[in-house]
């Protein structure tokens, strides 16, 4: 995605009632004027900047994974500097946090 200008990190949580939710979205994106997609930027935005969204989704058992088929929108970062992440889309996205055997498949999906 964006020639490896981005990068997008899930933080989930466990609670006393073993159950697992997503709780944190953390964005990064590189701004490189060589790059095709920041051709216009100013030269002094050229950086690397991090986004952080506060999250409450997808909650489950531990022994359920997450399948999103449907678009799911995360819209509410926080911006860093110039630069400002509108939102993420979330799409045909299954996840399984806290696996503790080797991962062979995915346990039954919550929509």
């Amino acid at each position: 995605m964006f020639d490896n200008l981005t990068s997008i990190t899930f933080e989930f949580s466990l609670d006393e009632k073993n159950q697992t939710s997503l709780k944190k979205v953390y964005g990064s994106i590189g701004v490189n004027k060589s790059s095709n997609y920041f051709t216009n930027a100013s030269t002094n935005l050229e950086n690397s900047y991090a986004f952080v969204a506060n999250e409450s989704l997808f909650a489950t058992d531990r022994s359920h994974s997450y399948r999103c088929n449907s678009r799911t929108k995360i819209d509410n970062f926080k911006n860093d500097k110039n630069v400002t992440i509108k939102s993420i889309d979330l799409e045909n996205l299954r996840v399984q946090p806290f696996i503790d055997q080797p991962f062979t498949d995915y346990a039954a999906g919550m929509f």
